[in-house]
């Protein structure tokens, strides 16, 4: 019987590929604790709205403020959480994940005339059971300073 013998080469390539799918993996596990971490972050400090019970929940809190977002603005959140405890605000403000979803025809009924929600992190003020104001009209990125402004000037927060 004729021993065969396997080249090095052989060796260092399956190294490389084994050596390739772990770190992928690893990446992977990594980023999906970190979304699923943010997603406990904003559900720990705020209630969620989920689509299905929005219509009943507005007709029951007429006057609410959401925060729509798909969970990626990290850094935003963070700050914004200690906003929401600085203030006393987590029985006021709700959580809306817009993952995946269309919040222009979701809020459509709840929306005036000439208004449109942009597919972006967002905060919606409700006033008897209609959107009285929208955070942003145009694409920008959320961040604190503009959160602050929009809660002070609806007295909000002081």
């Amino acid at each position: 019987m004729v021993k065969k013998e396997i080249p090095r080469k052989n060796y260092y390539i399956v190294s490389i590929i084994l050596i390739a799918t772990l770190l992928i993996v690893i990446t992977f596990v990594h980023f999906y604790k970190e979304f699923i971490k943010n997603e406990i972050l904003m559900t720990d400090t705020i209630k969620e709205i989920k689509e299905v019970d929005l219509e009943n929940f507005i007709i029951e809190n007429p006057d609410i403020i959401i925060y729509l977002s798909n969970g990626t603005s990290k850094n935003f959140e963070k700050k914004f959480v200690n906003l929401i405890k600085e203030n006393g605000l987590s029985k006021e403000i709700y959580y809306f994940n817009r993952y995946n979803k269309k919040v222009n025809q979701i809020f459509k009924p709840y929306l005036n005339n000439n208004e449109s929600l942009l597919e972006i992190d967002n905060i919606i003020l409700f006033e008897n059971g209609k959107i009285k104001h929208i955070l942003y009209q145009n694409k920008y990125n959320i961040n604190e300073n503009d959160v602050r402004y929009f809660l002070n000037s609806n007295e909000i927060i002081k």
